[in-house]
């Protein structure tokens, strides 16, 4: 199974951060310990007993009846040993015994009797992980104390310069790009190698709120990268405490900007992954999917790195130029451009769901040829494999197939395919502004308000907004702004979807676009007339916060205007009537 389509665009742009957790490390050196492992270790020190963290903790057992500790009570026994220490180091008498080290001692010493770097060199060596220094992977962040990373994926760029590593305590550093080009490792919970412990390492409750109201800088950039760039957690289980402090928090103080009451969707945060070695019960996928997670199955993380791997390969001689990642594959392509006519019928492509999700992607590859090479040069046919008249006609059919398809899968509440053209208008929308990007945005505004009962719904409410907006700021003219006013009024539809501060921005863009209309004033006679059929598709909810902009700009005469014949209960053919 290949890794999901966003996510390999995502890696392919270098927009993936990957999210370490301790079961990365164990993957390569299974002689290193766990959570439980270390929190056994540590509470030893009290009695020499490695037993005696069972007197703290609630009585739970796996399936062969081995009594364990759950994650849910990490955070709260970390504490308690230190709770108990303290008490057990005060009942000391001086000179009776060595007192108890802290926590972060104990923990900074087992890591390092355990941990062996030549070791986990020799062992890493050969891997698909090491292989994956040369794919575009420029973000890792660690919850892990000891220096796995820095020892091996990241040695050569520490050497040379080129990759940092940032450990807490972390104070206003950029690590969004690192020195020289290359990649960053943010530890934000420490690492053994400071020699300040307690200073560095997370691991009680009080340290980690300590950490979440005091490192703002780290949660800040966090809340960065979980917004605009594609996590993959690997690694982790979700039960796991780093989880549950950090991805939580960033994702519900995201969703404070959302709807109120609305318990579906985290509209203002993109999805993250989690590579998991087994197959997940469909409950708690549809759990994990209201909170942005989304599972890759059956992957180890050897896996994980070598279908990178294979990815990057397929397009690594020519990501950014279409023309050399067309070669790559000219036969597939020239499977589509022979097929595809601009009457075709889309129902005569007969093919599973899955295929078709391939299919499109290679199909809006010629699209993209079209538009970034063809049309957007002039120039005549780049590739001889493909004549410029011809191409042309096959992007109508591919158009034509890509909406039967996607009618299709929206139906049964499929939504590969609308991210897929999403993502194909976010990335490729400023090649150039053409009937393409026209035709795909009418049809995505049609599909929203066609299909409201779509599972994240929310959030493609959001990006189409966001393509809007960038139109908008990109391409409108006199000629555009018609376009631009039909969507905004068209998104107003939308508004029970929208987040507070995306239903803000579509009330401003809607705003300039009306304040643009004028009597007087060439070609925005027909922007004026177009209000008149567009307007009364526009919906009452959004008035309030239209009035309230309108008045933030004062009530001129065209302001007025709007206020007088655009609210719900008048006649909008009385906006700057021609006179």
């Amino acid at each position: 199974m290949a890794l999901p389509y966003e996510l390999r665009q995502e890696f392919l742009k270098g927009n993936v951060v990957l999210f370490v957790g301790a079961g990365f490390v164990k993957n390569y050196l299974s002689g290193m310990p766990l959570w439980q492992d270390l929190l056994r270790q540590v509470f030893s020190a009290l009695s020499g007993d490695t037993n005696e963290i069972f007197k703290y903790c609630d009585a739970v057992y796996d399936q062969s009846q081995n009594r364990i500790v759950h994650p849910a009570e990490y955070l709260r026994l970390a504490q308690q040993f230190e709770l108990a220490r303290e008490r057990a180091n005060r009942d000391t008498h001086a000179g009776d015994q060595e007192r108890v080290p802290s926590i972060h001692e104990l923990i900074q010493r087992a890591l390092m009797e355990t941990y062996n770097p030549e070791i986990a060199k020799h062992l890493v060596k050969g891997s698909h992980l090491m292989a994956a220094k040369r794919l575009p992977l420029p973000i890792w962040v660690t919850t892990n104390f000891d220096t796995f990373l820095e020892d091996t994926f990241f040695e050569e760029g520490i050497n040379t310069g080129t990759d940092i590593v940032l450990s807490r305590p972390i104070r206003n550093v950029d690590f969004a790009a690192a020195s020289g080009g290359g990649r960053t490792l943010l530890k934000i919970h420490g690492s053994v190698s400071n020699p300040e412990p307690e200073q560095s390492i997370v691991i009680t409750e009080e340290d980690y709120h300590r950490f979440l109201r005091s490192d703002r800088y780290i949660i800040n950039k966090l809340y960065t990268l979980f917004c605009e760039r594609t996590v993959v957690f690997l690694g982790y289980s979700l039960s796991d405490p780093n989880i549950q402090f950090i991805y939580h928090e960033v994702l519900f103080d995201q969703k404070a900007g959302g709807s109120p009451g609305d318990s579906h969707s985290f509209s203002q945060i993109r999805p993250s992954f989690f590579v998991t070695r087994g197959a997940i019960p469909p409950e708690q996928k549809a759990y994990y999917k209201h909170k942005r997670i989304h599972y890759i199955e059956n992957f180890s993380i050897e896996k994980y790195f070598e279908e990178l791997g294979s990815t990057f390969k397929t397009f690594e001689q020519g990501r950014v130029d279409i023309t050399a990642r067309i070669r790559a594959d000219i036969g597939t392509y020239r499977i589509w451009y022979d097929s595809i006519t601009w009457d075709i019928d889309p129902a005569a492509l007969s093919m599973e769901d899955e295929q078709k999700v391939d299919s499109l992607a290679q199909m809006l590859d010629l699209v993209e040829l079209h538009e970034a090479v063809y049309q957007a040069s002039g120039s005549a046919a780049t590739m001889e494999e493909f004549e410029p008249g011809k191409l042309n006609l096959v992007v109508r059919g591919i158009l034509r197939v890509a909406e039967h398809w996607c009618d299709d899968f929206l139906r049964r509440g499929r939504t590969d395919l609308l991210e897929m053209l999403l993502s194909f208008l976010q990335f490729k929308q400023r090649v150039r502004k053409s009937n393409v990007l026209h035709s795909l945005l009418n049809t995505i505004a049609r599909w929203l308000q066609s299909f409201p009962q779509l599972p994240d719904i929310d959030r493609f409410v959001q990006r189409y907004c966001t393509l809007v907006q960038k139109y908008d700021v990109a391409y409108n003219d006199w000629g555009d702004y018609s376009f631009c006013l039909e969507h905004y009024v068209g998104a107003t539809r939308l508004f029970v979807h929208m987040s507070k501060p995306t239903q803000r921005r579509v009330i401003e863009g809607l705003y300039r676009q009306l304040s643009m209309c004028g009597r007087n004033i060439g070609d925005s006679w027909y922007t004026t007339n177009r209000v008149y059929q567009i307007w009364p598709q526009f919906n009452a909810v959004a008035w309030p916060l239209l009035q309230t902009e309108i008045r933030k700009y004062g009530t001129g005469y065209k302001n007025q205007a709007m206020l007088d014949h655009l609210r719900p209960d008048a006649d909008c053919a009385g906006f700057l009537p021609r006179e």
